[in-house]
């Protein structure tokens, strides 16, 4: 996540009122959630257009790269297996057709509920080679679209409320 998505998720823990040290935990696992592309083909990560179906697979990958990275990388962090799970759970979806598990709900960890709102609003908010930027706007639409589906509602509830701060304070 850009400094921004890092900004807007401690705000977010601030306002879902998460301790101290699990709003470490998931500064940490904001930092690395991706770490485990390393491990993907530039082909399959830079591809203008849509991923095959065994591209996909491959790229889904990913969150079991950087879980185990950093249990490997983080030996003396206590908190290294939050931080790992974390990042296993990041593509987990509200409603159950996430991967790598298919967890549901409140069984995905508050953390990585948080990573995948931040993580979704920072891409679409950036300009890719595959795709342009969206608007604040069709942003907004498109979280209140995915609220309860994709994304947790009560996170999407405090990510709107900070997008709206920001883009006022400008």
């Amino acid at each position: 996540l850009r400094s921004n998505a890092g900004l807007t998720q401690k705000q977010i823990a601030d306002e879902l009122g998460m301790k101290p040290e699990d709003k470490e935990a998931l500064y940490f696992a904001c930092l690395l959630h991706d770490i485990g592309e390393i491990y993907i083909s530039g082909d399959i990560l830079n591809k203008n257009g849509k991923l095959t179906e065994l591209e996909y697979q491959i790229e889904k990958n990913h969150v079991v790269y950087g879980s185990n990275l950093v249990k490997q990388l983080l030996k003396p962090e206590p908190r290294r297996d939050d931080i790992a799970k974390y990042i296993l759970q990041h593509h987990e979806r509200y409603d159950g057709k996430g991967y790598p598990y298919g967890l549901k709900g409140k069984n995905i960890e508050l953390a990585s509920r948080i990573i995948m709102v931040a993580d979704a609003v920072d891409a679409m908010l950036s300009k890719r080679s595959y795709k342009t930027s969206k608007s604040l706007a069709e942003t907004i639409k498109e979280l209140k679209l995915n609220k309860g589906t994709q994304f947790d509602p009560g996170v999407v509830d405090v990510m709107i409320r900070v997008l709206y701060e920001r883009s006022a304070a400008k």
